[in-house]
C-alpha cells in the first residue's frame, strides 16, 4: 500500500458515529402492526388476538384503521406479564372429554 495507507480504525468510528444516531431514531419509531408481529415472530393476524386476549397492550395510536404500537412499551408490557398464567382455553365454559 503507498503513502496514503487506509487507518481502518479511524474508518469504523467514522461509520459507526454517522450510524448510530440513524439506528436510534429507527428504534424510537412507532409501529405498525406488520412491523410489530415481524418483531414478535408472529403473523399480523395474532397481533389482533393477542392484544384482545391482553397479551399486548393496546395501540398508543389507532387513525384511519392504522394501528401504532411503541416497542419500548411493548416490551415492558411483556416484561409485566411474566409468570402470570395464559388463558386457559377459548370460550367461558370448561371444555369436557368423553372421559369427564
Amino acid at each position: 500500500m503507498g503513502p496514503e495507507a487506509l487507518d481502518v480504525r479511524a474508518l469504523a468510528r467514522a461509520v459507526a458515529e454517522y450510524l448510530a444516531p440513524l439506528l436510534r431514531t429507527d428504534s424510537d419509531r412507532l409501529l405498525d402492526r406488520p412491523s410489530l408481529a415481524e418483531r414478535l415472530g408472529v403473523c399480523e393476524r395474532s397481533v389482533g388476538s393477542m392484544v384482545s386476549r391482553g397479551e399486548l397492550p393496546p395501540p398508543l395510536l389507532h387513525t384511519s384503521g392504522v394501528a401504532r404500537w411503541d416497542w419500548n412499551q411493548v416490551l415492558k408490557f411483556l416484561a409485566g406479564r411474566q409468570g402470570k398464567p395464559k388463558r386457559a382455553g377459548r370460550g367461558r365454559y370448561r371444555r369436557t372429554t368423553a372421559e369427564s
